[in-house]
Protein backbone atom coordinates (compact mmCIF):
# COMPACT_ATOMS: atom_id res chain seq x y z
CA UNK A 1 0.00 0.00 0.00
CA UNK A 2 3.05 1.84 0.41
CA UNK A 3 2.65 3.84 -3.22
CA UNK A 4 -0.95 4.69 -3.00
CA UNK A 5 -1.83 8.34 -2.68
CA UNK A 6 -3.71 9.25 0.49
CA UNK A 7 -7.70 9.66 -0.08
CA UNK A 8 -8.59 12.40 1.70
CA UNK A 9 -12.46 12.37 3.08
CA UNK A 10 -13.61 14.54 4.82
CA UNK A 11 -17.46 13.55 6.55
CA UNK A 12 -19.24 15.71 8.28
CA UNK A 13 -19.23 15.31 11.66
CA UNK A 14 -16.04 13.39 12.04
CA UNK A 15 -12.64 14.61 12.40
CA UNK A 16 -10.43 14.39 9.28
CA UNK A 17 -8.48 11.27 9.16
CA UNK A 18 -6.16 10.57 6.22
CA UNK A 19 -3.63 7.62 6.30
CA UNK A 20 -2.64 3.64 5.90
CA UNK A 21 -6.05 2.45 7.36
CA UNK A 22 -8.13 5.29 5.52
CA UNK A 23 -6.37 4.51 1.84
CA UNK A 24 -6.99 0.25 3.35
CA UNK A 25 -10.65 1.40 3.38
CA UNK A 26 -11.21 3.16 -0.15
CA UNK A 27 -9.33 0.17 -1.54
CA UNK A 28 -11.85 -2.32 0.17
CA UNK A 29 -14.71 0.11 -0.99
CA UNK A 30 -13.34 0.17 -4.56
CA UNK A 31 -13.63 -3.60 -4.37
CA UNK A 32 -16.86 -4.38 -3.21
CA UNK A 33 -19.89 -4.50 -5.94
CA UNK A 34 -21.56 -2.04 -3.78
CA UNK A 35 -23.95 1.13 -4.61
CA UNK A 36 -22.88 4.21 -3.58
CA UNK A 37 -25.22 5.07 -1.08
CA UNK A 38 -24.17 1.92 0.21
CA UNK A 39 -20.33 2.84 -0.32
CA UNK A 40 -20.77 6.22 1.84
CA UNK A 41 -22.74 4.43 4.66
CA UNK A 42 -19.72 1.58 5.08
CA UNK A 43 -17.16 4.71 5.03
CA UNK A 44 -18.91 6.75 7.50
CA UNK A 45 -18.97 3.32 9.46
CA UNK A 46 -15.33 2.73 9.28
CA UNK A 47 -14.54 6.33 9.10
CA UNK A 48 -16.56 6.96 13.06
CA UNK A 49 -14.61 3.29 13.99
CA UNK A 50 -10.97 4.67 13.01
CA UNK A 51 -11.90 7.64 14.42
CA UNK A 52 -12.69 6.38 17.84
CA UNK A 53 -9.37 4.09 17.98
CA UNK A 54 -7.70 7.74 16.86
CA UNK A 55 -8.89 9.44 20.01
CA UNK A 56 -7.95 6.57 22.48
CA UNK A 57 -4.79 6.14 20.94
CA UNK A 58 -5.37 2.63 20.02
CA UNK A 59 -3.88 1.25 16.62
CA UNK A 60 -7.18 -0.19 14.89
CA UNK A 61 -5.15 -3.54 13.96
CA UNK A 62 -4.50 -4.19 17.37
CA UNK A 63 -8.16 -3.75 18.35
CA UNK A 64 -9.35 -6.43 20.70
CA UNK A 65 -12.74 -7.61 20.48
CA UNK A 66 -13.06 -6.06 24.08
CA UNK A 67 -11.93 -2.70 22.06
CA UNK A 68 -14.96 -3.37 19.68
CA UNK A 69 -17.31 -4.31 22.93
CA UNK A 70 -16.86 -0.54 24.35
CA UNK A 71 -16.92 0.92 21.02
CA UNK A 72 -20.64 -0.71 20.63
CA UNK A 73 -21.59 0.33 24.02
CA UNK A 74 -20.27 4.30 23.24
CA UNK A 75 -22.85 4.11 20.35
CA UNK A 76 -25.39 2.68 22.23
CA UNK A 77 -25.38 5.56 24.84
CA UNK A 78 -25.56 7.93 22.08
CA UNK A 79 -28.34 6.47 22.28
CA UNK A 80 -28.60 4.59 18.48
CA UNK A 81 -30.75 2.02 17.39
CA UNK A 82 -29.93 -1.33 18.26
CA UNK A 83 -30.13 -1.95 14.07
CA UNK A 84 -27.79 1.27 13.48
CA UNK A 85 -25.15 0.08 15.75
CA UNK A 86 -25.32 -3.71 14.17
CA UNK A 87 -24.88 -2.28 10.67
CA UNK A 88 -22.06 -0.08 11.68
CA UNK A 89 -20.26 -3.44 13.68
CA UNK A 90 -21.08 -5.20 10.46
CA UNK A 91 -19.28 -2.43 8.48
CA UNK A 92 -16.34 -2.87 10.48
CA UNK A 93 -16.50 -6.57 10.54
CA UNK A 94 -16.34 -6.85 6.55
CA UNK A 95 -13.47 -4.12 6.74
CA UNK A 96 -11.46 -6.61 9.21
CA UNK A 97 -12.50 -9.33 7.22
CA UNK A 98 -11.24 -7.15 4.11
CA UNK A 99 -7.12 -7.01 6.33
CA UNK A 100 -7.67 -10.91 7.07
CA UNK A 101 -7.57 -11.48 3.35
CA UNK A 102 -4.74 -8.98 3.26
CA UNK A 103 -3.12 -10.96 6.26
CA UNK A 104 -2.72 -6.99 7.76
CA UNK A 105 -4.59 -8.35 11.38
CA UNK A 106 -4.50 -12.35 12.40
CA UNK A 107 -7.92 -11.78 13.39
CA UNK A 108 -11.82 -10.05 13.50
CA UNK A 109 -11.89 -8.35 16.77
CA UNK A 110 -15.93 -7.87 15.51
CA UNK A 111 -16.33 -11.28 15.61
CA UNK A 112 -16.20 -12.22 18.79
CA UNK A 113 -17.79 -8.93 20.06
CA UNK A 114 -21.05 -8.21 21.54
CA UNK A 115 -24.02 -7.25 19.08
CA UNK A 116 -26.94 -5.98 19.51
CA UNK A 117 -29.92 -8.74 19.39
CA UNK A 118 -32.23 -7.38 16.21
CA UNK A 119 -35.14 -8.93 15.81
CA UNK A 120 -35.39 -10.12 12.32
CA UNK A 121 -39.26 -10.56 12.32
CA UNK A 122 -40.28 -6.92 13.26
CA UNK A 123 -38.88 -3.85 11.31
CA UNK A 124 -39.43 -0.15 12.34
CA UNK A 125 -39.94 0.87 8.59
CA UNK A 126 -43.37 1.49 8.12
CA UNK A 127 -44.63 -0.08 4.70
CA UNK A 128 -47.34 0.64 2.28
CA UNK A 129 -51.13 -0.96 3.30
CA UNK A 130 -52.35 -3.34 0.12
CA UNK A 131 -54.55 -0.63 -0.05
CA UNK A 132 -52.34 2.26 -0.43
CA UNK A 133 -50.04 -0.32 -2.71
CA UNK A 134 -53.07 -0.89 -5.39
CA UNK A 135 -53.96 2.82 -5.19
CA UNK A 136 -49.69 3.39 -5.96
CA UNK A 137 -50.37 0.90 -8.80
CA UNK A 138 -53.55 2.57 -10.08
CA UNK A 139 -51.81 5.83 -10.63
CA UNK A 140 -48.70 4.69 -12.33
CA UNK A 141 -50.85 2.87 -14.54
CA UNK A 142 -52.67 6.04 -15.80
CA UNK A 143 -48.70 7.30 -15.99
CA UNK A 144 -47.95 4.84 -18.61
CA UNK A 145 -46.93 1.77 -19.49
CA UNK A 146 -43.15 2.43 -18.03
CA UNK A 147 -44.13 4.03 -14.92
CA UNK A 148 -46.07 1.16 -14.43
CA UNK A 149 -43.75 -1.56 -14.74
CA UNK A 150 -41.24 0.55 -12.63
CA UNK A 151 -43.28 1.33 -9.88
CA UNK A 152 -44.64 -3.07 -9.95
CA UNK A 153 -40.92 -3.63 -9.72
CA UNK A 154 -40.50 -1.80 -6.99
CA UNK A 155 -43.69 -2.58 -4.86
CA UNK A 156 -43.49 -6.55 -5.64
CA UNK A 157 -40.03 -7.24 -5.28
CA UNK A 158 -39.03 -4.63 -2.67
CA UNK A 159 -36.04 -3.40 -5.12
CA UNK A 160 -34.40 0.08 -3.48
CA UNK A 161 -34.74 2.70 -6.80
CA UNK A 162 -31.55 2.50 -7.18
CA UNK A 163 -31.46 -1.14 -7.78
CA UNK A 164 -34.36 -0.78 -10.13
CA UNK A 165 -32.41 1.97 -12.22
CA UNK A 166 -29.11 -0.05 -12.38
Amino acid sequence: MSGMQPVPRQIPGLPALDGPAEQVTEVWLANRRLSEHTRAAYRRDVHGWLAWCHERGLDPLRATFLDVNAYARKLEAIPLAATTVARKLSGVSSWYDFLLKLRAVDANPVGGADRPYIDRDHSSTVGLSAEEVDALLGRAREAGERTHAMITMLADLGLRVGELVG
